[in-house]
């Protein structure tokens, strides 16, 4: 029986038989990395196992093919990718497979592969090296129109995919670009009349030295790409243990600055809590709440994002960061910090013209991953022959 979803009345075979048959060639590379390969020398890509910027680390002098493949990582036990026909070279981490193109197709082979991919875990020492790689897929046996067919409806979903990742991508760099208007280059391109005052931190909001007393269920963590997350969700259960002694206790609209360094956000992040009534997080976040009436809330969430706070935080961090890995910068040192305020009504203005494109963002995620879900369905539906598509 499959180890995989059920095939459905679709004849399968271990990638092992189609090796020995001689309709899949499986091989290394032979560049050495950080040996072999001068950035930017040569006029041939050559590609790593990293799934960043699809595995291309830099141009090489020659070349080993010039043709269709697929390549996967070796080292790890990682992703496959899909090579159209050009010049280029991979490196010795990194496998290579051939195939018989009369029989198989090689982006239907490809999407079986990441297809199967998701549900099989590599042993460690043996990582995915072609000795294990051909024990581990199964490779169901299609007619080749159909397997091109059902190749060209699922490109056509990653092209859409793409597409709206694209999307999302420029929407980012422009909002990321109005907030530096706004918050940092302000006058020079937006036109606004600096009435702005600054305020020391001090003087705007209050420390919340809470300390949790048992009773609240939410225990929260910040992630500096996805703001608040429950600790639970974020490290797979609840690090607190039986006592919240060191938490300190949150309600909506509060703030906390997570002093770990990203690289998103290298001085660290500051997120509003929104979605929980409630909730404790760990003291050694520098928590606040807003006690002045001047100040926008959704101003501030944005000002902090924009980065305008890094210039004074990189002058005052005594060291890059500490032995559990925090920077290193005490409470009442952050709180001395400036922000820059223009008037209230123009606080508003700014951050709903922020909030907009954030909601605008927002929106494109979800769409990204509705086509997400529905590639996985149709890979379901598709790869196992649960779904069998006509061929003209």
């Amino acid at each position: 029986m499959s180890k995989f979803s059920n095939f459905h009345d679709v004849p399968v075979v271990v990638l092992d038989e189609l090796v020995q048959l001689g309709d899949i060639e499986l091989g290394r590379g032979n560049v050495i990395s950080k040996i072999d390969i001068r950035e930017n020398e040569g006029l041939y890509p050559i590609y790593s196992s990293s799934s960043k910027n699809m595995g291309m680390m830099g141009r090489y002098g020659k070349f080993m093919f010039d043709e269709e493949l697929l390549s996967w990582s070796v080292d790890g036990g990682g992703t496959f990718f899909y090579r159209p026909k050009h010049k280029f070279s991979i490196t010795n981490v990194s496998g290579y497979m051939r195939v018989n193109q009369k029989k198989l197709d090689y982006k239907f082979l490809y999407n079986i592969l990441q297809y199967q991919h998701r549900f099989l875990i590599f042993d460690y020492q043996n990582k995915a090296h072609p000795s294990v790689i051909r024990e581990l897929y199964e490779i169901p046996i299609l007619p080749l129109p159909e397997q091109k067919k059902i190749a060209s409806i699922l490109n056509s979903v990653d092209e859409v995919i793409k597409i709206t990742q694209k999307q999302i991508n420029k929407l980012q760099d422009l909002k990321k670009s109005t907030m530096y208007e706004f918050f940092i280059n302000y006058i020079a391109k937006t036109g606004l009349k600096d009435n702005r005052k600054s305020f020391s931190l001090s003087n705007l909001v209050s420390r919340i030295r809470t300390i949790e007393n048992n009773e609240v269920k939410n225990i929260l963590t910040i992630s500096s790409t996805r703001g608040w997350l429950e600790q639970s969700e974020r490290w797979s259960k609840k690090m607190a243990g039986e006592s919240l002694k060191k938490y300190t206790k949150l309600k909506k609209g509060d703030f906390s600055y997570n002093r770990g360094n990203s690289k998103t956000f290298p001085y660290g992040c500051i997120f509003r809590m929104d979605k929980w009534d409630e909730a404790v997080v760990p003291n050694i976040y520098h928590s606040f709440e807003i006690t002045n009436t001047q100040v926008d809330s959704n101003y501030l969430q944005q000002y902090f994002w924009s980065g305008a706070l890094d210039k004074q935080l990189r002058k005052v961090l005594t060291s890059s960061a500490r032995d559990d890995g925090l920077l290193n910068i005490k409470a009442d040192t952050f709180f001395s910090l400036n922000v820059d305020l223009p008037s209230l009504s123009e606080q508003k203005k700014v951050a709903s013209i922020l909030t907009s494109m954030d909601k605008t963002i927002d929106d494109k995620k979800r769409k990204l991953t509705q086509i997400q879900f529905l590639k996985i369905s149709l890979m379901q539906d598709l790869l196992t022959g649960k779904v069998r598509v006509k061929v003209n």
